[in-house]
């Protein structure tokens, strides 16, 4: 027990009977000098294990590190799931042991699956359904961005003649078929870049991107023979009337605008007895 003699000094005492004899031996010695030797074995016992202890943690430290940083990378990438360059930079993600290396695998198939269902969504609200051609909003935000960019293009308005005689004597279905067929036509006199969109039941607007006026006139007035010489099925021969407009930074103009005057070009070639190309600046 610890006690405090009778001179003030706090002391560990202990006891022990003598069996033989009955007497009873108590030792008592003082606290401090009892526990210095212990508090010297302490401090050896410290300094000697402290680099070993220090060498152990900086490991440990460094090994959980290099466990929890790959997994720390692909969670922020989870946040950035829809962004186009995603899959390179999971792909850059040193994952170096089985468990990372699956769930990056794992997060890579889901990241496709994803882009996939994205673009799927993006072709599906920006083409026409029935002939895969670009449909109204595909051609604004297309228009929007060459007006951006400030290059000059030029856009056809292109329908077709009699259309309604189509459908009333041969059918809606005949003259679904007549579309698609269009379609494919004026899509093989496109460039790359260029685009093909279905506006209404029989329009279509064609954009010609970095086409001067008189080259637009020129590929107008081929697809517009191309039509009349292709031979469709039931239906034999169509014609189109086609309305050109231009775009340059020179002289902007809003779409509202340029489209209208792609309209009221073909309207002038339907009036001029259809069949025929009109450049809206001819218009009088």
């Amino acid at each position: 027990m610890q006690l405090i003699n009778s001179q003030g000094i706090t002391m560990l005492a202990g006891y022990s009977t003598i069996a033989s004899t009955g007497w009873i031996v108590v030792t008592q010695s003082p606290l401090q000098a009892t526990l210095e030797p212990l508090f010297g074995i302490m401090q050896k016992v410290l300094l000697r294990t402290l680099p070993v202890a220090c060498a152990v943690f900086l490991f440990i430290w460094f090994f959980a590190r290099s466990i929890s940083r790959p997994l720390q990378q692909l969670a922020d990438k989870a946040t950035t799931l829809n962004s186009p360059t995603v899959s390179r930079e999971i792909e850059s993600i040193n994952s170096w042991y089985v468990e990372s290396h699956g769930l990056k695998q794992a997060m890579l198939i889901g990241v496709q699956l994803l882009q996939n269902q994205i673009g799927e969504l993006k072709r599906d609200a920006e083409t026409d359904p029935l002939t895969g051609a670009s449909n109204r909003r595909a051609l604004q935000l297309t228009l929007k961005q060459q007006i951006y960019i400030g290059r000059a293009f030029s856009v056809l308005a292109l329908d077709i003649d009699f259309f309604k005689r189509v459908n009333d004597t041969y059918g809606h279905k005949v003259g679904d078929d007549v579309l698609k067929q269009l379609t494919k036509v004026m899509t093989h006199f496109s460039k790359a870049g260029d685009m093909v969109s279905r506006t209404g039941g029989e329009e279509f607007v064609i954009l010609l991107k970095n086409e001067r006026l008189e080259m637009a006139l020129a590929l107008a007035e081929q697809l517009r023979t191309a039509v009349a010489n292709e031979p469709f099925e039931l239906v034999g021969n169509i014609t189109v009337s086609i309305g050109i407009a231009h775009w340059s930074p020179e002289k902007p103009q809003t779409i509202e605008t340029l489209l209208a005057l792609a309209d009221q070009a073909l309207y002038k070639a339907k009036e001029q007895g259809r069949n025929r190309c009109v450049i809206a600046n001819d218009l009088s």
